[in-house]
Formats: structure tokens, C-alpha cells, sequence
């Protein structure tokens, strides 16, 4: 969430026919016209599925970027809790 500052974000988990698990993370933003409705159930949502990606590589690597420094700033403020939680006297 910190990438892209959603006001909450939806989630699936599916497992299909092929053995295997995949999630679809679905951000969504307070202009949402259908907030409180599943994605699926959005025929724009839907259809913009079936069309090639419209991002360039230029934004591609730009999104990439953002969601590793999120990803980076959860991952050193998990470590920091970690390691305030043990207490001086273990830390030695």
C-alpha cells in the first residue's frame, strides 16, 4: 500500500484448474466509482483485462521502483521493531 497510497486494498486468492496458487492485489483509490463493489463485477475492469498493457517501459521500471522501496522501508521497519523488541541485554 505504500506505493501506490490506496485508500484500501482488495485481494484474491485463486488456486484453478492448474496446481498451482496466484494472488490478485486490486488497490482502490476513494474516486472509485464502484468501491464497494468486487472489480470483477466492473465491466470497465473487466474489459480493460482483456487489452494490452498501455504502460510504457519507462513506467514499467518506475512502478518496479516504487514497489521495491516500499517493499524495502516494511523490511527495515520490521527489522527495527525486531531489534528494539529484544532489549539492550540481549543484544550483546
Amino acid at each position: 500500500m505504500l506505493a501506490f497510497r490506496p485508500r484500501k486494498l482488495n485481494y484474491e486468492l485463486l488456486g484453478n484448474s492448474v496446481p498451482h496458487l496466484h494472488w490478485h492485489l486490486i488497490p482502490r483509490y476513494s474516486d472509485d466509482p464502484m468501491r464497494t463493489v468486487p472489480v470483477w463485477e466492473n465491466p470497465n475492469f473487466v474489459a480493460s483485462l482483456r487489452q494490452p498493457p498501455r504502460s510504457t517501459a519507462e513506467e514499467l521500471r518506475e512502478t518496479k521502483l516504487r514497489v521495491l522501496e516500499a517493499l524495502q522501508q516494511v523490511a527495515a521497519s520490521r527489522i527495527e521493531r525486531v531489534f528494539n523488541s529484544e532489549g539492550p541485554s540481549r543484544r550483546g
